[in-house]
């Protein structure tokens, strides 16, 4: 799981930095900066796989433009400024139970050529209360020590050496010396496996990719996307409930759980596999005698359903976002949906990045679960995007001294998220 990143002269984040939950919400005005948190995340995941070609990066949710565009364009100086994301884990790797904190830095950019591609370099630190170092430091630091060695070693065959030069050599073969190059050696074994490990935790990174389902795709349910097992618009959604059936008994169940909060729905079921001119879903309205298919029923049903698979799937990523995630949904259900998906995002170790429109949303997050952040993303007066995290001890309260609804919080302009001026 992500616990931070920075962001630097990424579009309208010219600076930035958030500590992340397990489930996160952002909040925020058209433009302010919401889905642009979300690409940074995605970039991260690209380079990751080392794939930052705009096909790539398309096919992830990032709305790909011109390399120049992709920097921020406050100023000139930005424009050939490279992007900068700095995503952290904290870790305990010791006997002690401390926790030391590991980060890696892409560094991504472009000489703004047409057709040039995004260069990328990567580089992993280890930061602690009393350390902060990069593998690539103790490499240069290491390289310097063995050019030293080998000088030595030519001034010890040098039969022509002054006797200062001689007393000069003899202090620089004391002990210390090699026991440096030896706490040199061992230490940049030690950073070669955090970088390892760091690799490890962050693959999972290589599949993150920013949902944005639509009606279309959500309906012709055998229509298959870019990406398995779910294209970013809901493609493949027919056949991983297939796979989910299958595989996941128990994950049916909690799909089940999700889709009854519609008040009409009574079950689904599969048609037969083997039938494939009539591959569909079955759907059992409680008030109807006869079931209808996917392309019958109402959009929200098929945007629950497409969230509860998403998270409850074995195949799908463990890291992922998705913009917008009240589209379709009648505020109350947008309240209860959001609660049932923190309960699946535990259940099923799921890290999600979401965005919303809709204060509804907002009470169902549970902010004393400190897994639970909720952002408001606003922009500043030059323009930078923003983010203020919304913790329970800040949740307004009215004059009684009770906590608001975050809806109400929301709407009143306690918490923010609203356009200014009208």
């Amino acid at each position: 799981m992500l616990d931070a990143i920075e962001i630097q002269n990424f579009k309208s984040a010219q600076k930035l930095k958030l500590d992340f939950g397990q489930i996160n919400v952002f909040i925020g005005e058209n433009g302010s900066g919401k889905s642009t948190i979300l690409e940074a995340l995605t970039f991260v995941g690209a380079a990751e796989a080392n794939k930052l070609d705009n096909e790539f990066l398309a096919s992830r949710g990032i709305r790909v433009t011109s390399p120049k565009l992709m920097r921020s364009n406050f100023d000139k100086v930005f424009i050939e400024k490279p992007i900068s994301i700095t995503v952290s884990l904290n870790k305990t790797i010791d006997d002690d139970g401390e926790t030391t904190q590991q980060d890696r830095v892409y560094t991504i950019n472009n000489d703004n050529d047409t057709y040039s591609k995004w260069k990328l370099e990567k580089e992993t630190f280890l930061k602690s209360s009393e350390l902060k170092v990069s593998r690539k430091e103790i490499q240069a630091t290491k390289l310097e020590m063995d050019k030293l060695f080998d000088a030595i070693g030519e001034l010890k065959n040098n039969l022509e050496i002054s006797e200062d030069k001689r007393y000069k050599f003899a202090q620089l073969l004391d002990d210390d010396f090699f026991k440096n190059i030896e706490n040199m050696n061992k230490l940049d074994k030690e950073m070669l496996n955090y970088d390892l490990s760091i690799s490890s935790d962050l693959s999972t990174m290589q599949n993150f990719v920013i949902y944005t389902p639509q009606n279309k795709q959500l309906r012709t349910l055998k229509e298959e996307g870019q990406i398995q097992p779910l294209g970013i618009h809901g493609e493949g959604l027919f056949k991983l409930i297939r796979e989910i059936h299958k595989t996941q008994p128990e994950a049916m169940v909690d799909v089940q759980r999700g889709l009854e909060l519609i008040g009409w729905y009574e079950s689904m079921e599969l048609t037969d596999e083997s039938d494939k001119s009539d591959d569909e879903l079955l759907i059992q309205d409680r008030f109807l005698p006869s079931t209808f298919s996917q392309n019958s029923t109402n959009e929200g049903f098929l945007y629950i359903l497409f969230y509860m698979a998403l998270i409850v799937s074995k195949d799908t990523p463990e890291i992922f976002a998705i913009d917008n995630i009240d589209a379709a949904l009648n505020p109350k259900l947008c309240s209860k949906i959001m609660s049932y998906l923190s309960e699946l995002a535990k259940k099923y170790d799921k890290q999600l990045f979401l965005t919303t429109q809709n204060p509804a949303i907002l009470d169902g997050i549970n902010l004393n679960d400190k897994e639970q952040k909720l952002f408001v993303v606003s922009r500043n007066k030059k323009g930078h995007t923003k983010v203020k995290n919304i913790p329970v001890e800040k949740k307004p309260k009215d004059s009684d001294g009770n906590p608001l609804r975050l809806s109400e919080a929301m709407l009143r302009g306690y918490i923010g998220g609203l356009p200014k001026g009208f």
